[in-house]
């Protein structure tokens, strides 16, 4: 698998969108992009020389990444370009059209199209869920087998989990009983299978048109792992029952997992995503965006009990 986007070192940027557009920019306007989060996106509206107008999103792949911490460099640009152009090289939609590296820079800026559609997370459209589980899936089953380590992939495993662990010792002292409690799933934790993980897989993450998945962004946490941590991801929080079901669902549809094997491992996938923000969250260090604010130890409880559940009735 060729995984590389295109990359242009034209001097400006018109010349550059130019470049990866295959046209003549005649008119370019920038603006902030209302979305941006860690990084530093615009959005810019190009008119070519033959009156096409392209709406594109530029993203600054260099920036300082709000959300790292201590830990470990968990933010890494170039894993998002690296992202898009695996799903291009397995026939998957992809927004990306390209890198640009402006002279003296050291870090691209990603330039992809606008997609229609709003966030998965602003919609109660079962199908649009279920849509956005196949999705997953068929993304695990597309790459499966054909993954290289990629530009700085996160390796989700044991010890990488550990390392969260060990700092929610530390931020969360109060809590020793539940984090013991996750030592001991961890000492008994395989993973299923190895395949690419978003790892910030979030229903602001995925946008949708309708019911369909027409884009999904922010890669910058790819790695490798387990197959059930985006899921775990997806379905986190208050969601409605007939929305996590739904999702659920769309995933096993595609797998062809049974329902107790599915909640058996979803519960444990849940449980590494709660001790991931137990160790990510600190009090000085770094807050979590509002959508991410939660009792995440009651949520490692609520894990742990289904955990327990799954174990006795497997």
């Amino acid at each position: 698998m060729s995984v590389e986007l295109v990359c242009t070192r034209a001097a400006t940027p018109s010349m550059a969108l130019g470049e990866l557009l295959g046209g003549t920019v005649v008119g370019l306007s920038s603006r902030p992009y209302p979305h941006a989060t860690s990084a530093r996106i615009d959005a810019v509206t190009v008119t070519c020389l033959d009156g096409a107008r392209h709406e594109l999103i530029l993203k600054d792949l260099g920036g300082p990444g709000a959300r790292r911490t201590s830990a470990a460099d968990v933010l890494d640009g170039a894993r998002e370009p690296w992202a898009h152009a695996v799903l291009r090289d397995v026939g998957l939609a992809t927004p990306a059209l390209g890198r640009w590296r402006p002279s003296g820079r050291e870090a691209d800026w990603l330039v992809l199209r606008h997609v229609e559609g709003m966030q998965l997370r602003f919609t109660d459209a079962p199908t649009a869920w279920a849509n956005a589980g196949g999705w997953l899936a068929e993304v695990q089953r597309r790459t499966s087998g054909c993954l290289d380590d990629g530009p700085s992939l996160i390796r989700r495993d044991s010890r990488w989990h550990r390392s969260w662990l060990a700092r929610a010792r530390r931020f969360h002292p109060n809590e020793e009983h539940v984090l013991d409690q996750i030592e001991e799933v961890l000492d008994r934790w395989e993973p299923d299978g190895d395949v690419l993980v978003h790892g910030d897989l979030y229903p602001a993450n995925l946008i949708v048109a309708g019911a369909s998945v027409t884009a999904v962004v922010d890669w910058e946490m790819a790695g490798r792992g387990d197959r059930w941590l985006d899921l775990a991801c997806l379905v986190a929080g208050d969601l409605p029952d007939a929305l996590r079901d739904a999702a659920v669902g769309g995933y096993t549809e595609v797998t062809g997992d049974d329902a107790p094997r599915a909640e058996a491992a979803l519960a444990r996938a849940q449980l590494l995503v709660c001790l991931q923000w137990l160790g990510w969250a600190s009090p000085t260090e770094w807050r979590p965006p509002r959508a991410q604010r939660r009792r995440w130890a009651d949520d490692a409880r609520r894990s742990l009990r289904a955990v327990r559940r799954a174990e006795v009735c497997p």
